[in-house]
């Protein structure tokens, strides 16, 4: 089974995608196969001052089968984006975000606002697709409204034509991230799609016996709100303390060393790929010697509250924590609770 981690904006960062597939690689059934996409990347931010975004494609070289997520609502700078990403770094794919809800977004012609004009959409995904050698790839939504969702079929699985993948969330833009998710929809767009272009169903899914129930005849199940905390969904396995401890530690051990590495890249046109040796040795430093700079113990703490979620005395915890800023202050508090 394909599965999937789904781009989440200020969630699926490096250090996340990294712990993600961490845990698939060591429990998951070896039939599977995962797949990791970055936080989206808004193209006019890129083009106008890279700087200010790029952190959005931090990768490094462990990390496999990455698409690099990207957004915006001008073609100009849609198309110098998806081309300028093509040439100068080596992800496994490039993916235009057709579906995100978020009003801001949308506003901007971007995200799931791209599905008032299918047309013209329709017309830049076979110019970019034409544009860029890595292969191609649309996430997006089964309509606007209810009342869209015959037209939206049609304009997926005429898009499949030039894509490589489409992932298909089972909501309407109207109603975001709540509401029933409509399978049936997805399972008719891939019988009726180019079977050259993989078909993947997303949304719902809070478990792997329900992706293994629900994926029917899609080419995979992407995951994401319900994997918050919980990088064991991609697996069919259940933690014991310890190993919850151990990820714990070792996602914010990430975090924080990814954004020590990041620092010193910053004022460089482009960002290289980060090499493992790097990442180790940069965790070895911070273990040895607290960074009080950094900004990931307070930006850690949505993973951990997701990760702490339904274990005993958590919400105590979560009140002790509340003035803790330093890697080394975290990690030891998080160490004595687990362990108590």
């Amino acid at each position: 089974m394909n599965l999937a981690l789904a781009p989440m904006d200020g969630i699926t960062d490096s250090a996340y995608r990294r712990i993600c597939q961490k845990v698939f690689e060591q429990q998951t059934q070896k039939t599977d196969e995962f797949f990791l996409f970055t936080e989206f990347m808004n193209a006019s931010g890129y083009i106008r001052n890279p700087e200010g975004v790029y952190k959005h494609i931090l990768n490094t070289t462990q990390e496999k089968n990455l698409t690099a997520q990207i957004y915006g609502g001008d073609e100009y700078e849609l198309l110098e984006t998806f081309e300028d990403i093509d040439k100068n770094y080596n992800f496994s794919g490039l993916e235009l975000n057709i579906g995100c809800p978020s009003p801001k977004v949308v506003s901007s012609g971007g995200g799931a606002g791209m599905l008032y004009e299918k047309e013209k959409t329709l017309k830049l995904i076979q110019k970019i697709s034409r544009k860029i050698n890595s292969p191609f790839s649309i996430k997006t939504r089964i309509g606007v409204d209810k009342y869209d969702i015959n037209s939206q079929k049609k304009f997926i699985i005429e898009a499949s034509n030039f894509c490589n993948l489409i992932t298909v969330h089972g909501r309407t833009f109207k109603q975001a991230h709540s509401g029933d998710v409509d399978r049936e929809t997805i399972y008719e767009i891939r019988q009726n799609s180019n079977f050259g272009c993989k078909i993947f169903g997303n949304g719902g899914i809070d478990s792997y016996a329900k992706a293994k129930e629900k994926i029917g005849n899609l080419d995979g199940i992407m995951i994401g709100q319900a994997s918050i905390g919980n990088p064991w969904i991609f697996t069919n396995t259940t933690p014991n303390y310890n190993e919850i401890l151990e990820t714990i530690l070792e996602h914010l051990d990430e975090m924080c060393s990814l954004e020590s590495i990041f620092e010193k890249y910053k004022g460089n046109k482009y960002l290289p790929t980060i090499k493992e040796q790097g990442i180790q040795k940069e965790k070895q430093n911070l273990l040895k010697k607290d960074n009080n700079k950094l900004k990931s113990p307070i930006e850690f703490r949505k993973h951990l509250f997701a990760y702490l979620k339904g274990l005993p005395n958590s919400k105590d915890f979560k009140q002790k924590i509340v003035n803790i800023k330093t890697h080394h202050q975290l990690r030891n508090e998080i160490s004595k609770f687990i362990k108590k």
